[in-house]
C-alpha cells in the first residue's frame, strides 16, 4: 500500500518525523502521530494501515529528500575525484542536518544502518514504479 501524497498525509508524515526525531522510532505511536498532526487516530490508520507502513512511508519520503539534496550538490562535469569528495561531504551534511538521521546516528546507530539498508531497496523500487519487496 503506497499512501496518498496529499496535505493530510504530508502532515501525518511531518508529525511522525518530529516525534521520531525527538524520542526515536522505537517509541513512535500512531496515537501520538495523530495528536501531533491534528487528525484522528483512524485517519492515520486509513492513510497508512499500521505503524510499520507509516515508518516505511516516512523512511521512503526522507530517503528521497536526502538523495535529492545530495544529488543537487553534485556537478556532473566535475572530475570523478571531486564528485566523490562532494558526495561524501554532502552525505555527511545531510546526516548531520536531518533531524531523524542525526538522532539515529547519535543514539541508535544500529537502527540507522538497518533503515538505510531497507530503505535503499524501497526507494529504488518505488521510484521505478515497481512494488516494494
Amino acid at each position: 500500500m503506497q499512501p496518498a501524497d496529499d496535505a493530510v498525509s504530508r502532515r501525518i508524515l511531518d508529525a511522525a518525523l518530529e516525534l521520531a526525531a525527538a524520542s526515536g522510532l522505537r517509541y513512535l505511536t500512531m496515537d501520538d502521530v495523530a495528536t501531533r498532526a491534528g487528525v484522528g487516530r483512524m485517519t492515520v490508520y486509513r492513510r497508512f494501515g499500521n505503524r510499520a507502513a507509516l515508518v516505511d512511508a516516512l523512511a521512503v519520503r526522507e530517503c528521497r529528500r536526502c538523495l535529492d539534496t545530495i544529488a543537487a550538490s553534485l556537478e556532473p562535469e566535475a572530475p570523478v575525484d571531486e564528485r566523490l569528495a562532494k558526495l561524501f561531504t554532502a552525505t555527511l551534511e545531510v546526516i548531520r542536518e536531518h533531524p531523524l538521521l542525526e538522532r539515529l546516528a547519535r543514539v541508535e546507530p544500529e537502527a540507522l544502518l538497518r533503515e538505510l539498508a531497507g530503505t535503499a531497496a524501497r526507494c529504488s523500487s518505488w521510484s521505478t514504479g515497481s512494488s516494494p519487496t
